[in-house]
């Protein structure tokens, strides 16, 4: 089971990268590893009323077009709710990054996956 969003921002990747990292600080995430060279964060949301917590697997990738950014949400244990909870997730980190980042190009639908 996973959860998917994904934006493109007219950004210099390293404006697009540290404000990941804010945004992700902003939802109360916590970081626990990240390689500014490959793009990949990896951080997780704790436990609530609604999941076990969740892994976030967050990518920035340098493309023609701009920046994207992809995040995987990827509950700890499955719930019948993860899927609202990670959509939620996967909003909050969005909309706090499209502050920092005001140039994004287009946000890809929430998707989720079995």
């Amino acid at each position: 089971m996973m959860s998917v969003g994904r934006a493109m921002y007219k950004a210099p990747f390293d404006k697009v990268y540290q404000e990941v990292i804010n945004s992700l600080y902003d939802c109360k995430f916590k970081v626990k590893k990240e390689d500014r060279e490959s793009g990949t964060i990896l951080a997780s949301a704790g436990i609530s009323s609604w999941t076990w917590g969740e892994r976030l697997e967050i990518l920035v990738l340098e493309k023609i077009e701009g920046v994207e950014v992809v995040m995987h949400s990827i509950p700890k244990l499955a719930s019948l709710l993860y899927k609202r909870k990670s959509k939620m997730n996967i909003e909050k980190f969005f909309s706090s990054l499209d502050k920092r980042v005001k140039n994004r190009v287009y946000i890809k639908e929430f998707e989720a996956y079995p």
